[in-house]
């Protein structure tokens, strides 16, 4: 994000939501955005899934820069809500988000990630690509679109 901000777009912003997992985790990360003065993140604890949809709902570009401890379940929930998706390459991720993200390679070079949010926020048939790869890759998981598909089989083998 700082390369971001300083390199490329001064005006985008960043929001780290979720819980985080340990308060000396957030204190570090509190530290590095009062000392690189990014007057343009916010860390921002939400305490539920409502919250954390909100986020993602004004989100312009979902970022994962690391390797998820566990199935990137929050890339696939951006996803459904339309958020285009930048992640680490990783062999989980590619599993999981298929070609629905720009996937970055796993040598995490902060200026290659920097790159791509940039392009991803400019670029408006990039984005437009991303989010209908991702609503569709994650259209099987959508229970009232999975129910559908249960009735029409249900009733085409009962015609």
């Amino acid at each position: 994000y700082h390369l971001l901000v300083t390199s490329i777009d001064p005006t985008a912003a960043l929001v780290i939501a979720g819980q985080t997992s340990t308060a000396r985790y957030r204190e570090r990360l509190s530290r590095q955005i009062n000392e690189l003065n990014l007057t343009g993140a916010w860390l921002a604890d939400a305490t539920d899934a409502g919250q954390l949809a909100a986020f993602y709902r004004s989100a312009a570009v979902f970022a994962s820069p690391g390797e998820p401890a566990d199935l990137p379940s929050s890339m696939l929930s951006a996803m459904q809500l339309g958020v285009p998706v930048v992640a680490l390459g990783t062999d989980i991720v590619r599993d999981a988000v298929g070609d629905a993200a720009l996937l970055l390679p796993v040598e995490r070079d902060p200026a290659l990630l920097a790159e791509a949010l940039a392009a991803v926020l400019a670029d408006a048939a990039l984005r437009a690509r991303l989010i209908a790869a991702g609503r569709e890759r994650v259209a099987p998981f959508d229970a009232e679109r999975a129910a559908t598909e249960w009735f029409r089989i249900v009733l085409e083998a009962g015609a």
